[in-house]
């Protein structure tokens, strides 16, 4: 019989030389010499110890000796080889060559993934697309390297991900991963995104007036991947002032700010800060509620044994708390016979 030995195998423009991996719809293109009376050949691919399948329509006739194709997605898996046989199988025994071995992976690519920011328990579409014998794949979230799984052995392309509150971060990415085992490792990586905490501040709110001195309840609502909060106070909406300044809060509640004299205002607000500065900026602000000065008349007294006569001078005093906006003036005084 006649031989046939392979002269050039390429994919992807690459000498095929043993242990490369290559994509699935690479280009590939082999040619081949001959000796003897064989005049037609065909073309097959093998996948480890699976059989060998066709590639090639028609057998290909002398004196071509060459084909190129697309890598086939039917292709993907390790220890893939190109065989060339003799087509010629009434008149001559069986004879073929076998291509060096290598490693065809399935191409996957997030067509649809998070962009900016997004928040906790967001319905956040995620899509892909494969290139390549991939029936199922995993879908992971990794935050700071490290990979959390979302679904596995997912069939279908598209999934919509309900955010958890352990996927907060400035830079978090999604991952798609070949299922199959039997496959070279076939990865696709997501642009990054940042995860932030839900926040919200619920007391006060605007329901109740506070006066310089008083204590007032300060209570907010947070995902719990958001371990403390920094609060603040506004007379405007635009400046901040910050309430905690021992350092950040944790829990959900604060019950120790005096209410300085500065915070005085018809529209005062309270905001609530996600303290971690690697978290995405996450904040929530109260609904607005006045704060007002205080005024305590010291003399006269209370004493209903203290009298005066007319046209006596009285020595009036009063203590001020507050000494901004409407208290930063004088103040009127009154008198009255029956309360």
């Amino acid at each position: 019989k006649g031989t046939i030995s392979i002269s050039s195998f390429t994919i992807d423009g690459q000498a095929v030389t043993s242990g490369q991996t290559f994509d699935s719809n690479d280009p590939v293109a082999i040619s081949w010499d001959v000796t003897g009376n064989i005049t037609q050949v065909d073309i097959f691919y093998k996948i480890g110890t699976g059989a060998d399948v066709k590639i090639n329509g028609s057998p290909i006739v002398a004196p071509t000796m060459n084909y190129s194709f697309n890598a086939l997605s039917a292709m993907v898996g390790k220890n893939v080889l190109q065989k060339v046989k003799d087509a010629d199988l009434v008149n001559h025994a069986a004879n073929e060559v076998s291509s060096n071995l290598f490693d065809l992976k399935g191409i996957l690519a997030f067509t649809t993934a998070p962009t900016g920011v997004i928040t906790i328990a967001d319905e956040a579409p995620v899509v892909w697309s494969k290139n390549g014998n991939i029936p199922e794949v995993h879908l992971y979230y990794t935050v700071d390297g490290a990979d959390t799984l979302i679904a596995s052995n997912l069939a279908v392309s598209s999934v919509d991900w309900t955010v958890p509150p352990d996927a907060i971060g400035s830079s978090v990415t999604l991952k798609v991963k070949d299922a199959d085992l039997s496959h070279p490792t076939s990865i696709t990586v997501s642009d990054p995104f940042g995860v932030k905490g839900q926040l919200a501040v619920t007391k006060p709110d605007g329901l109740t007036a506070f006066e310089v001195n008083d204590t007032p309840l300060i209570e907010w609502t947070k995902s719990s991947t958001i371990t403390a909060v920094n609060l603040y106070y506004s007379v405007n909406g635009n400046d901040w002032t910050l309430i905690t300044e021992a350092g950040p809060v944790t829990g959900t509640s604060y019950n120790t700010w005096n209410i300085p004299g500065a915070a005085l205002g018809p529209q005062v607000y309270v905001k609530a800060k996600d303290a971690d500065t690697d978290h995405p900026l996450t904040e929530a602000i109260s609904t607005d509620f006045p704060i007002r000065g205080r005024l305590v008349l010291n003399e006269p007294g209370a004493n209903p044994n203290t009298f005066f006569e007319v046209n006596g001078e009285t020595t009036i005093t009063w203590t001020r708390f507050g000494t901004t906006g409407p208290m930063a003036g004088g103040v009127t005084l009154w008198y009255t016979t029956n309360g």
